[in-house]
């Protein structure tokens, strides 16, 4: 086989069988050590067979369609080559070397220019082993790598390949090397222009040391323009000489989705498997090379969210479709997932760096318990399929509006919903925040009800309980199955809220502790003096009218009264008190706060503060 002339159409047919069975391969190429050497080059999809004789300097090529079927003979063409194969960085590399090697990756001059990595395979005498014949190798364009992210790139999120000399193998934003004038140039994360590479790598080398031995880490830094920024570190390895790091960084102010923005390592490394180690297997006839199959299984495992299943997949034969099938599959399950986890838990999860471990922490929360009037009377209204699909819209509407004000979803309970706004991450303003929610809510909901009227469908109302307070939260259960939620007194002082709605003709009520956060923004009049069953002392309530900017003078006189009842029930003043609520149920008869003040207290014995004896 050192003699290349002597083999052309085996060696010919050989390379170009190989190349049609991958169109990922930009060349097929074969040198021996006297400098001949034949190659088959993918352009475009049309394939340039080449045949360089090192004596006379001639290169014969022709073109191969794949479409028309049509080869022609090395004759057709003729021109005069100074290429010597055995000068070129693939043959170096295996000439080199005992077995299966990748050459150093380096750039290829065409229009327009790609990263070439190049698996070389040495060729020796099988009668005298040490007696070297040459150098097959395959290449691939890096191009594509680069291409596959800036296809999967999502708003708020960038990825890049690089060696651990901190060289760029593919990028998700820009190109992985530089071109000035007619000078093309590899490039370092550093010297790529889009700075945020550059500012990763100098995080990770001033926090985790040299690179050359870093495996996966996950840390949040601030880059050098003051943006926070999640970075996923991982590493691609292989027993050929493979060591690149590959990495993704995403911008926190834009973070939406988290999980479905994770798994774009996930198919970065993916992606690099399936090309690489395809084009190991198809050039050597599969002596060395294992399909993909424990890649896939796994992937399969992760779509049915079967997490504690770990296999460690070996670079293979990529089987095409199961990648695919998998890959899909997996989207699927994390995308699922995701309906299932607040967002907002994921997201403080990821910036922390750590696992899910069960475990709580005090933090002043504000809490919202949101239930439907008369749910058991809409359900014997309405078919099943069709309330089932108001339900879904409802829901949808009034999860809305809590996400919208910054608030994280605890959980759907039946017809009610409990929200929570301060947790996981804090947020500034949490008690306007809830109650800027439950007029979104009410306003999502006038619509829902407008839209449903026209059908003669029962007209849906909420009762909203809001309660500030400190409480525990994080993560609550067993270690298989973890809630991140919140619990204690205050949680039950909200709940216990949104039931006495009911009791005093209201739809929002909220605690004092809220209240006194949120007076000076919403318009709030007095609603009792409350004794909660289980509670030591007991808590005025109120309820939101409306915006400070939006009130009239109508609820603006509705609340300085009910202001002056609570002044007078305070000091037991009786007398005055009960005077004070005739007066305002002869203007309003309805006026049911007032009709449950006036029965407390119209009584030989009256009572500072209502007792609920119920919970």
């Amino acid at each position: 086989m050192s003699d290349v002339l002597n083999h052309v159409e085996f060696l010919k047919n050989l390379m170009l069988s190989a190349s049609l069975q991958n169109d990922d391969f930009s060349a097929v190429l074969f040198g021996n050590s006297i400098g001949d050497a034949i190659t088959v080059r993918n352009i475009s999809g049309v394939y340039s067979v080449g045949l360089c004789n090192h004596t006379t300097k001639n290169y014969y090529f022709d073109n191969y369609d794949p479409s028309t079927g049509v080869k022609g003979a090395f004759n057709a063409n003729l021109s005069q080559t100074n290429y010597n194969p055995r000068t070129r960085p693939w043959y170096v590399a295996g000439a080199g070397a005992k077995s299966i090697v990748w050459a150093p990756i380096y750039i290829n001059l065409g229009n327009p220019p790609t990263l070439v990595l190049s698996c070389a395979y040495p060729f020796f005498n099988q009668s005298n082993p040490t007696q070297f014949l040459g150098v097959l190798a395959s290449q691939f364009s890096l191009n594509k790598i680069s291409e596959f992210l800036r296809e999967q790139k999502v708003d708020g999120a960038d990825t890049f390949i690089m060696e651990r000399n901190t060289m760029l193998v593919a990028t998700s934003e820009g190109l992985p090397y530089s071109i000035n004038g007619s000078t093309v140039s590899r490039i370092t994360a550093h010297q790529h222009t889009y700075y945020v590479y550059g500012d990763t790598v100098n995080y990770i080398t001033a926090n985790y040391g040299n690179l050359t031995e870093l495996k996966e880490v996950q840390f949040t830094f601030i880059d050098s323009k003051g943006t926070t920024r999640i970075v996923f570190v991982s590493t691609y390895k292989d027993q050929y000489g493979l060591n690149f790091l590959v990495g993704s960084i995403l911008n926190n102010d834009k973070l939406l989705g988290v999980v479905t923005t994770g798994s774009i390592i996930a198919g970065v490394i993916s992606a690099l498997a399936v090309v690489v180690s395809a084009s190991i297997a198809i050039t050597f006839g599969c002596c060395i090379s294992i399909p993909l199959r424990h890649l896939a299984k796994e992937m399969l495992h992760v779509a049915n969210m079967d997490l504690d299943t770990r296999t460690t997949p070996t670079m293979k034969l990529n089987e095409f479709n199961e990648m695919s099938n998998a890959m899909t599959q997996m989207k699927q399950g994390l995308t699922n997932f995701q309906k299932f986890v607040p967002a907002e838990v994921v997201r403080s999860l990821l910036k922390s760096g750590r696992g899910v471990t069960l475990g709580v922490k005090h933090r002043n929360l504000t809490i919202l318990f949101m239930d439907i009037k008369d749910f058991t009377t809409i359900t014997e209204a309405i078919e099943p399929n069709i309330l089932i699909n108001l339900m879904s819209k409802f829901f949808t509407q009034m999860g809305n509006a809590i996400m919208e004000s910054g608030g994280t979803i605890d959980k759907f309970i039946g017809d009610c919903i409990m929200a929570m706004w301060n947790a996981p991450e804090k947020l500034p303003d949490h008690e306007v925040k809830a109650i800027d929610a439950s007029f979104e809510m009410r306003k999502k909901l006038e619509h829902l009800n407008r839209k449903w009227a026209k059908r003669k469908y029962p007209e849906v109302i909420v009762r909203i309980g809001i309660n500030t307070a400190l409480t525990l939260v994080g993560n609550i259960g067993a270690p298989e199955r973890i809630n991140y939620t919140c619990l204690g007194d205050g949680v039950n002082v909200a709940a216990r809220l949104e039931g006495l709605n009911k009791f005093f003709g209201t739809n929002i009520l909220i605690g004092e502790t809220t209240y006194e956060v949120v007076k000076d923004v919403y318009l709030c009049r007095w609603v009792d003096y409350l004794s909660l069953k289980g509670k030591n002392k007991p808590i005025d309530v109120y309820e939101p009218l409306c915006t400070v900017e939006e009130a009239t003078p109508d609820q603006v006189s509705l609340a300085a009264m009910h202001d002056d009842l609570k002044t007078l029930l305070h000091s037991r003043d009786w007398e005055h008190c009960r005077q004070l609520c005739r007066k305002t149920l002869e203007k309003a008869p309805q006026n049911q706060v007032v009709k449950n003040l006036l029965a407390r207290i119209d009584v030989p014995e009256p009572t500072l503060h209502h007792v609920l004896h119920e919970k």
